[in-house]
Parts: structure tokens; sequence; C-alpha cells
């Protein structure tokens, strides 16, 4: 396998992505630095870790103002790759502590850059910002269009006086810390752009999908209280496994990739269409749950994420939304 034996480093290592990626690198042999406020083994495979123990090290603190020695190669293998998945996404924290988002998305990224440029490390980094760099997709479309988005179009953006915007303007920031090391250094990054990504992690996030999936597997019925609900691109945690691990490859230094699902096999949908398969799915196994969605609802159109130049790489998606949702 291409990643065995070489070493990579994981922030954000207990979030959706950044634990199913490091069961994925354990399993195909190589070394795995996990960073994360708060890092637990119990947060990654059990089967996983009992056979790749020996290839996992748990680093617990804040990669903004922790130390980064482990950039330091004496007695150490180099670090061959960098993936910095380090930032809250819950609603409620972007809302209420937003300089706990600001600042992994930016000085924790400085922080990493500036480690590797001292001990004169050329890791690739894979740098994770977010389908809200393409700002308000509402008011682009007025609710009745999708907008369909591919890279380079980031010329909008969200009022810096919106909630989100902690969330959305560290992102773009990000992107622009990234590809200034990147010209000013040397130094070797892309950029990625998942959309809405769900799946299994034995770490909960706060989101709603997963209070849905709470919910059901309680038998308790799901209850929206909303009566607008926007479409987006959805896409399951394996394919953007798949997704990173393939851009890590084979990308060229400065490039950004749009990971989704580019509204292909039924992904792009709205919150209530996912209650409504996440109850389905359950009731189809045995559970005995009702989804409750007040009357006069109105569907909006959202953004689609291009995914052109990442199947270029030769990536395909392999799950359906109901499929995905099913072995959640």
């Amino acid at each position: 396998m291409f990643f065995a034996d070489k070493t990579v480093l994981v922030t954000g290592a207990t979030g959706l992505i950044g634990s199913n990626l490091v069961n994925t690198l354990l399993a195909s042999g190589a070394r795995v630095i996990a960073v994360s406020r708060k890092v637990y083994e119990s947060c990654f495979d059990d089967k996983i870790l009992c056979e790749k123990r020996s290839q996992l090290v748990c680093v617990q603190g804040d990669i903004s103002s922790m130390s980064t020695d482990y950039f330091d190669t004496a007695g150490a293998k180099k670090i061959d790759y960098v993936f910095h998945a380090a930032s809250p996404i819950a609603g409620e924290v972007i809302k209420t502590s937003p300089l706990s988002v600001i600042q992994p998305n930016i000085f924790g990224l400085m922080n990493l850059f500036d480690a590797s440029v001292k001990h004169c490390q050329k890791p690739r980094f894979i740098i994770f910002s977010s389908a809200t760099v393409y700002g308000n997709v509402i008011s682009a479309g007025n609710g009745t269009e999708s907008c369909a988005f591919c890279e380079e179009q980031t010329e909008s953006a969200e009022s810096l006086s919106g909630l989100n915007a902690p969330y959305s303007e560290s992102k773009r920031m990000a992107e622009v810390i990234a590809q200034s090391y990147v010209r000013q250094f040397d130094c070797d990054a892309v950029i990625v752009r998942p959309s809405y990504v769900y799946g299994y992690t034995k770490n909960i996030p706060n989101t709603a999908f997963y209070q849905f999936i709470q919910n059901v597997l309680n038998n308790r019925d799901v209850v929206l209280k909303s009566t607008i609900f926007t479409k987006r691109d959805n896409i399951h945690i394996d394919d953007v496994i798949s997704a990173l691990l393939l851009i890590a490859q084979k990308a060229r230094s400065g490039d950004v990739f749009n990971i989704s699902s580019n509204n292909t096999l039924s992904n792009y949908a709205s919150i209530d269409a996912i209650a409504r398969i996440i109850v389905s799915s359950a009731n189809s196994l045995g559970k005995k749950c009702r989804l409750i969605v007040p009357d006069n609802t109105v569907i909006q159109n959202g953004a689609i994420l291009d995914n052109t130049r990442l199947k270029n790489l030769g990536w395909e998606m392999n799950q359906s939304l109901e499929d995905g949702i099913l072995v959640c």
C-alpha cells in the first residue's frame, strides 16, 4: 500500500473525518501521529488498534499553541504527510465560541507550517477548507435554482456580521495562508473543500444528523421545527477518505479540490429528506419511529459542488445517501 511505512500527522484526529482517516492510515501500514484537544484511543477502531497499536502516537493539546517538536527528526521518522482537519463544526460552538473556531483554522495551521519550515521538513500538507467558502448560496440563487460551483468560483462571501462568518471566513483565510506558504517557502500544500460529510464515527458530533440517528436508535420520533429546508451536497465518509488518500498521492502542490457528490446517487438533499431516510431505515430494522414535520414547509435549492477535477484524478463516488445512512 502507498502509505505503508509513511509517517502521517493528523490534526482533529478524533473528529468524523480525522478518526476515520486515522483508522484507514493505520490499516494501510502508516505510522500515525494523532493530534487533538481530547484524544483517546477509544475514538479509533478497536480491531485496527489491536493489530496496529505500535504505529499510533496520540498527542493531546491545542494545535494553535502546542509544541510541534514532533517535526524534529532527531531520533524519529520524518513526517511525510500532514492532514490538518482540526476545527469545530457544531453550529452552537460557532455561534457561542467563535474564537475556538478561528484559532485552529488560522493559528493552528501557521503553527504547523512554521514548524515544518523551522525543522527543514517538507511534508505534503492537506488543508481542510469547506464548502462555506462559496458564500451565501441561498441569496445567490434566491432559493429557486441550484448553484453549481467549481473550485475557482470563490468571489462570493458570507456577510461579516453572519453568525457563521468565524467558520467560513477563517476557512477562506486558511486557504490564503496555505497558498502563501507555498509561494514564499516552497511548502507542499493541497486544499480540499468537503461538502456535508456524514457517516459512522465513535465520537458523535453535536449536529442535527447525529441527533436524528440517536433518536431513532432509542425509538424516539424525529421532530423538525423549521419550515424552510435547503438542499445540500452530502457525501459519505468512506468516499471522503478515498478522495483524501488519492489527492495526497496525486495532486500538485497548490491544487484545490471539491470533495462532493456533484448531485449524483441522490446525495443532493435537504435535512428533512435526510431525516425521512433515517426514520425509514430505522423502521426497516424493527424500530417504530415517526418523522414529524410542520405543515407548509418550503424546500430551497442550495450549492452543488462540481467534482470534475477530483474525478480527473481517477476518483469515483460509491455511496448513495440511502445506503450510506443505513450503515451509520
